[in-house]
């Protein structure tokens, strides 16, 4: 899309980004941490396949609440980094809920979500539905 269009972003447009996204936000979340652990580890990736695949699913997955289920789901139980997969996890399906106007509340409802989802205990389906009825509208000030 050029600055002129005014049509919206496409599906592989989107992905290509959440792409991006995914890797620089990974390295900011390690950086940040402040962990002595974590270290060195900002560009550790054992596999990009879960990442590629959030690409490829983007070709088809129009709805945020379904493509940010895929990316919590994938990031979170596949495990594509050293360190910091939940958080990337969390983080990734933040950005593609902001970029729809959405974003989850900062509670404990949403960590124990979060850390059920990364132990295998819900599966996309679950994660949608749940990410449909915990969004609230993102307040832009």
């Amino acid at each position: 899309m050029t600055s002129g269009d005014s049509g919206s972003e496409s599906a592989r447009e989107r992905a290509d980004r959440c792409v991006e996204s995914i890797l620089a936000g990974h390295r900011a979340i390690i950086r940040l941490s402040g962990n002595e652990h974590e270290e060195g580890l900002e560009d550790a990736v054992y596999s990009q396949g879960p990442i590629q695949g959030l690409m490829d699913t983007g070709d088809f997955i129009d709805d945020p609440f379904a493509y940010a289920a895929q990316a919590m789901e994938r990031i979170s139980t596949m495990h594509p980094f050293a360190e910091g997969n939940k958080r990337t996890a969390f983080f990734t399906a933040l950005r593609i809920l902001n970029w729809a106007g959405r974003t989850l509340p900062d509670t404990e409802e949403t960590y124990r979500f979060m850390l059920e989802t990364s132990m295998g205990m819900h599966g996309v389906d679950e994660i949608e539905a749940w990410l449909r009825e915990n969004s609230v509208t993102r307040r832009v000030f």
